[in-house]
């Protein structure tokens, strides 16, 4: 009798998980750091995390126009060397079929970077917009996903007395929609 109450339970609950698969396009950024050295590094760690304020987002279409896609308060974000959700719109239907010729993803360019050794410091970027000049079609039922790395490897140096020195790191952009 147990058996078929366990059986009964994992047979709805498996009913009611496939029950709310979407066929919806949705839009994703991912951000995470990886070890590898940017151009001229000539530090001997890497960060523990680097803390970023997420502004927005803005899709070029292929006619000009712009996408707002974010239209709250700035956001916290704290990246790791694994990959980050830093924005998620889980419905973009209503762009399905929309050209998008660039994307434009906003920071504030200050950072917070935290070291190993758990010390915080900030670094100023020369600007905190991120861009990415691929062209691609929201496309229905598929995932559009804008993934983020920060090259930070090797960015913090160490004086022998413990100061910390943070240089700036590098950022890549890709796009994927699963094909």
């Amino acid at each position: 009798m147990k058996k078929i109450a366990l059986l009964t339970a994992i047979a709805s609950l498996t009913a009611s998980c496939g029950a709310t698969t979407s066929s919806t396009s949705s839009f994703k950024v991912r951000m995470h750091g990886i070890h590898s050295p940017p151009p001229g590094a000539e530090g001997t760690n890497a960060p523990r995390s680097q803390t970023y304020l997420f502004n927005g987002i803005t899709l070029t279409k292929s006619d000009g126009s712009a996408l707002e896609l974010y239209d709250g308060d700035p956001k916290t974000v704290k990246i790791i060397d694994r990959g980050q959700i830093v924005y998620l719109k889980e419905d973009m239907s209503e762009y399905d079929s929309t050209a998008i010729s660039s994307v434009k993803i906003k920071f504030d360019p200050t950072v917070v970077v935290t070291s190993k050794n758990g010390n915080s410091s900030t670094l100023e970027l020369s600007s905190g917009d991120l861009d990415l000049n691929e062209a691609f079609t929201v496309t229905k039922n598929k995932q559009q996903t804008v993934t983020i790395k920060i090259a930070w490897g090797d960015t913090i140096s160490i004086a022998d007395d413990g100061t910390e020195t943070i240089s700036p790191p590098t950022f890549t952009m890709t796009y994927d929609d699963g094909d």
